[in-house]
């Protein structure tokens, strides 16, 4: 499936994968972050983030409890204070990677690059 679909109580909005930037889960919603025009936006969703991972393509990776990004907007990761951070194109937040989830994490980067 090329795209998702995302139930507000206002409206139902598609979004293409391409565009999704990651996912935030926040209780038991979670936080869509999209680039739309060249800009960041976020849609929340009353679906908790494990049930978007279930339906995911694999260029989606589930990086941290609170997070799933999308592995295109990756721009670099670093080490800091013994945990690693992650830098995603279009957004100057940074993502924190699980100590659980690194060595799995790295290397399905490394072979997906």
């Amino acid at each position: 499936m090329d795209y998702i679909s995302i139930s507000t109580m206002y409206e139902v909005k598609i979004l293409q994968n391409e565009s999704i930037v990651y996912f935030e889960a926040n209780g038991k919603y979670t936080v869509k972050h999209y680039l739309e025009n060249g800009f960041l936006k976020n849609i929340c969703s009353s679906k908790n983030i494990g049930l978007f991972q279930e339906h995911l393509p694999s260029q989606f990776l589930r990086v941290h409890t609170t997070y799933i990004i999308n592995l295109k907007y990756i721009s670099r990761m670093e080490k800091r204070h013994c945990n690693y951070e992650i830098f995603l194109l279009g957004t100057p937040r940074t993502i924190p990677l699980s100590k659980r989830r690194k060595k799995y994490v790295m290397d399905i980067i490394q072979s997906f690059s």
